[in-house]
């Protein structure tokens, strides 16, 4: 009966059941059923003093295995992993979407963890020193990853308790101090070891050959200096691993590096290793399968039939040893070897390596070739890209290879760079280029003989970013598709070619270059300019007409170079509203009329010289506190200098040569502390030269003019060329009682791609 009236009353027994059970769960969820207590209030400190957003699970449950980036035990309900790496917002910070300050985390938090296996902090902005870090509670650490911070790494005494410890990865970080690992040596389960990065210094400790059981050890990326010990080899012998490149290393290679048998990767690149390298060193390897001794000084033989019967190796990088002779035609056989990767740029390659292929036409895995600079000579054999349909990247650029430029006749969709350039390739363009290579990104063609015009086809290239044709015979007229808005080009190289005809609209998306100087290229500047494009360069053409005013639309032009053509015409004031305008080279043409009262504002290069501009200088052209070189020499222009001159200018190079200037010179230039070349010779100048002219430097510093404006393949940008020996400058100054004389002798010295002068007084 009571049963029956439950139910007519609406009441279940089942809802109660349900009902009954969610309640304990929930009670049981917040009252100490889960992780234990120390564990979650050791999360919650560790949350309190993160200094970013992010970990909003946490705290919501008493059960803190059911929070984010928290791994429980499954049998114990407690906690075994942390991954609290924070690298979003690292790669935000990286590209300068984010600012983040750097935070203190005290480690010993992590001490009541006793299940703790993996603890990763990585790429979290973590200040402060490790020397004091107390960790002694994590028995069971198995993987400690505090890589990508800001930490002092000292490893701390502490760290001696860590009995399970597996893998210790502490790259990256600030360390400016020896490799001390003393508090390491005891542990007998390490397997990794990481401190690449870390801007260690000293030389390799002898109690790093107590690791016996390190597979891999990295500490590239660092300053340490002296040989390696053959003695720490020995203690090795399990080693799988081993980079040390980009460090300071000497002396031979150790003749234990090959008793090392378990060894699969070695990269001692960018170091400076040296002696000759024994045949022999390499053969007991049998698991190697990438070996990068590139960037050393290395000398001597070394024939790759040494590497014959290892059929595990896929990597072979020995580039840029500059005395080493590789001999890759050797007779043995290498079918067993099937490389992914060689590159053997710089090195003294034996000359058969082209002409009588038998080693490269044997490869049929290639994806990464590079034989450049080698002064290989003979035509690309057509077994290259017929066997290796794979390849990615292929470099045999700076040599003396001839013919035409062989394609395949089958599609190679994994192709993303190749650069030939530098050689002596005749023939023409193929206009099915772009079908062979459909997925191509980089296409460097330059410093050749090649003839015919530009195939429209490769506008059809979507992936292609860097196109350079530069220094050829090309013929005819730019294809308008190649500057179109359709267009994927980064950077567009066609200079000193022999194109004529009209500039099509450069009409680039996204951010770009246009070289398009020493050709025949004749027309106005197109009026449609991309307001995307970086740098636009035409010049030592045929140009005519006017600077348009619609310029200032290409509002993200950093370099604009006009120079040697035959612009008339004034200069339009909506140029300074090019504010991202460093370079701004109008040399050489028929420009008139007075120079405008403003510039970009953050030019850093202005050459006006050369061309017909009349009146006085503008005050502001020598108050831009940034401005580094102002030339306008062999002008019209007259009137005094302003006296109006920035005392904080960065002023390194003011000539004002040949033109039409008089007056006295006034004492405000010597407010032009850091110039290193002064040029204000045949002008009409009057009076005595200011006494603290006399006084003024006139020598290289550090923050001395040093040009970097135009290198395609290191994205620097050097474009002007200065000529190098010694040169007489006079100031002569004509007053009513005679003339003073002062010669001064400037000295331009051109080395590589750095530009540096300096001017003596020599009286």
């Amino acid at each position: 009966m009571g049963l029956c009236r439950c139910h007519s009353n609406g009441f279940s027994w089942r809802a109660l059941i349900v009902w009954t059970t969610l309640v304990t769960n929930m009670l049981n969820s917040f009252f100490g059923v889960g992780c234990p207590q120390e564990e979650y209030e050791a999360l919650l400190e560790f949350r309190a003093s993160y200094n970013r957003t992010g970990l909003s699970s946490w705290g919501k449950q008493r059960d803190c295995c059911l929070w984010e980036r928290v791994i429980c035990d499954n049998s114990t309900k407690q906690v075994a992993e942390l991954q609290l790496s924070d690298f979003l917002t690292y790669q935000l910070v990286t590209y300068g979407i984010l600012d983040v300050q750097s935070w203190k985390l005290n480690l010993s938090i992590f001490s009541s963890f006793r299940e703790l296996r993996h603890l990763n902090l990585s790429a979290d902005y973590i200040s402060g020193s490790l020397s004091s870090a107390d960790i002694s509670g994590l028995d069971k650490l198995e993987v400690l990853d505090l890589s990508i911070n800001e930490i002092t790494i000292t490893i701390p005494p502490s760290f001696r308790t860590l009995r399970s410890l597996k893998v210790l990865n502490l790259g990256d970080n600030n360390s400016n101090g020896t490799l001390a690992i003393e508090a390491l040596v005891g542990l007998k389960k390490l397997q990794v070891l990481d401190l690449a990065g870390s801007h260690l210094t000293g030389e390799i400790p002898m109690s790093l050959g107590y690791l016996t059981s390190l597979k891999v050890l990295n500490l590239g990326r660092n300053n340490i200096t002296g040989s390696l010990p053959s003695e720490v080899l020995q203690g090795l012998m399990n080693l799988q691993e081993l980079q040390l490149q980009h460090n300071n290393f000497n002396g031979n290679l150790p003749l234990t590096l090959g008793n090392l048998s378990s060894l699969q990767h070695v990269d001692l690149s960018y170091n400076s290793f040296e002696g000759t390298t024994p045949e022999h060193l390499f053969t007991g390897l049998g698991s190697l399968q990438y070996l990068d001794l590139s960037y050393n000084n290395l000398h001597g033989n070394f024939p790759l039939h040494s590497f014959a019967n290892m059929s595990k190796l896929e990597g072979l990088i020995l580039s840029d040893n500059k005395g080493l002779e590789v001999h890759i035609n050797s007779g043995s056989s290498f079918q067993q070897v099937q490389l992914r990767i060689l590159m053997l740029s710089s090195c003294k390659l034996d000359k058969s390596a082209i002409l009588t292929p038998n080693f490269l036409c044997s490869q049929r895995q290639l994806e990464v070739l590079d034989l450049s600079d080698n002064h290989l000579t003979g035509n690309i054999p057509a077994c290259l890209l017929d066997n290796n349909t794979k390849m990615e990247y292929l470099n045999l650029g700076s040599n003396l290879l001839t013919g035409p430029i062989h394609l395949p006749s089958h599609h190679v969709k994994s192709m993303k760079i190749i650069d030939v350039s530098v050689n002596l390739f005749v023939g023409s363009i193929r206009s099915n280029i772009s079908m062979v290579f459909p997925n191509l990104m980089v296409l460097n063609l330059s410093s050749n003989h090649l003839t015919g015009s530009i195939p429209s086809s490769l506008a059809t290239m979507r992936q292609l970013q860097i196109l350079d044709l530069s220094d050829n015979r090309i013929i005819g007229e730019i294809p308008a598709q190649l500057t179109s808005n359709s267009s994927p080009f980064a950077v567009l190289k066609l200079s000193n070619n022999n194109l004529h005809g009209k500039i099509p609209d450069v009409n680039f998306v996204g951010s770009s270059a246009c070289y398009l100087d020493g050709n025949m290229l004749s027309g106005t500047l197109p009026s449609n300019i991309s307001r995307d494009i970086d740098i636009l360069d035409v010049r030592d053409n045929e140009l005519d007409g006017s600077i348009p005013e619609t310029i200032s639309e290409a509002s993200s032009l950093k370099y604009l170079i006009l120079k040697g053509n035959h612009l008339h015409g004034q200069i339009p004031q909506s140029i300074c509203n090019l504010t991202t305008l460093f370079v701004l080279d109008l040399s050489d043409n028929n420009f008139s009329s007075s120079l405008p009262p403003c510039f970009p504002p953050d030019v850093l290069y202005l050459d006006l010289a050369n061309n017909a501009f009349t009146g006085e200088v503008p005050r502001v052209l020598l108050n831009f506190s940034q401005l580094l070189v102002l030339d306008i020499s062999k002008n019209h222009l007259s009137g005094p200098i302003p006296m109006q001159i920035g005392s904080e200018l960065e002023m390194n190079i003011l000539i004002m040569r040949e033109n039409s200037f008089k007056g006295q010179l006034p004492v405000q230039l010597c407010n032009l502390r850091k110039l290193c070349i002064l040029d204000l010779s045949h002008n009409h100048f009057s009076g005595s030269i200011p006494s603290c002219i006399g006084t003024m430097a006139f020598r290289i510093t550090k923050s001395a003019l040093l040009f970097q404006l135009s290198d395609l393949w290191s994205w620097a940008f050097i474009y002007h060329h200065w000529s190098v020996g010694h040169s007489s400058i006079d100031l002569t100054y004509i007053s009513t009682g005679g003339y003073k004389r002062k010669s001064l002798a400037l000295k331009a010295i051109c080395m590589s791609t750095k530009m540096m002068f300096g001017f003596y007084d020599l009286n």
